[in-house]
């Protein structure tokens, strides 16, 4: 009769386990999904690094060089 206890404790386990940590479960994969994720947030980090780029040029365009100024 131990043995039935032990296997009602083992699964009673495994039930708080998969309560506690239901990502520790398997999925089924979504490749395309995870790759237009992917693709999705490269374009969103490029466009992003492309208006820091762009903003930072037009504060240097817009502020005078002390070379120009110099000069004058």
């Amino acid at each position: 009769m131990t043995g039935a206890r032990t296997h009602d404790a083992g699964s009673a386990l495994s039930k708080q386990a998969y309560l506690l940590e239901p990502s520790a479960l398997p999925r089924k994969t979504n490749y395309d999904f995870e790759r237009r994720e992917r693709e999705r947030n490269k374009e969103a980090e490029s466009a992003r690094k492309a208006k820091a780029k762009a903003d930072k040029k037009t504060s240097e365009q817009g502020a005078p060089d002390e070379t120009e100024a110099g000069d004058a």
